[in-house]
């Protein structure tokens, strides 16, 4: 199997992303019955979480930035046009109107 750069970057945003929300359960699962003898292991699995988060971040980021344009161009392209331009509007509206 051959592993290009581009789905190497999209599989590790999505693993990471993954990661971030088993660890995020974990930490919630921990506080539910937080007490001293766990406090280290909240605070451990908040560290996670952080870094996972922050590694989805960068990886999707940086495809977004880098290799988006061209599949955005392909996209806008195809016969659903004028359906991805009302969803992005709609988006944008509702997100900024709550």
């Amino acid at each position: 199997m051959n592993v290009t750069g581009i789905s190497a970057i999209l599989l590790g945003h999505a693993t990471f992303g993954v990661l971030d929300t088993l660890s995020a359960l974990w930490v919630f699962v921990e506080a539910l019955n937080a007490r001293e003898g766990n406090a280290g292991r909240i605070r451990k699995g908040g560290v996670f979480t952080a870094s996972f988060m922050v590694a989805a971040g960068i990886l999707g980021g940086f495809w977004y930035t880098k290799f988006y344009p061209a599949d955005k161009a392909i996209i806008l392209k195809g016969p659903w046009r004028s359906l991805t331009i009302c969803s992005w509007k709609q988006r944008n509206t509702s997100f900024f109107s709550c």
